[in-house]
């Protein structure tokens, strides 16, 4: 827990030097964005549960944050803030990849 709560703090702090601009066009070694919005499609079952369970279900996408191979933070982007929903360490909230 104490690992996860620094990668994000780390991660974070990373990326707040950027513009959304930048975050939405990095890419990573093979080339593919790092930073993404993910359809609400594109999110496992457990997750849209979730969101229907905090009553926020009615959104159309979240948006995932890549500090690491699998890490991920997810959240909903509002203007410039991202107000987190997850801190997702093994890539597990979302189906399959960007």
């Amino acid at each position: 827990m104490k690992a996860n709560l620094e990668t994000v703090l780390n991660g974070l702090k990373n990326y707040e030097a950027f513009t959304w601009h930048e975050i939405k066009t990095m890419t990573h070694d093979r080339g593919k964005t790092k930073n993404h919005s993910v359809d609400i499609d594109g999110l496992t079952p457990a997750a849209k549960a979730r969101l229907n369970q905090i009553k926020i279900d009615d959104i159309e996408e979240v948006f995932s944050l890549r500090f690491n191979n699998l890490f991920r933070v997810i959240g909903i982007r509002v203007d410039a803030v991202l107000y987190i929903l997850w801190i997702d360490p093994n890539h597990k909230v979302c189906k399959t990849s960007h």
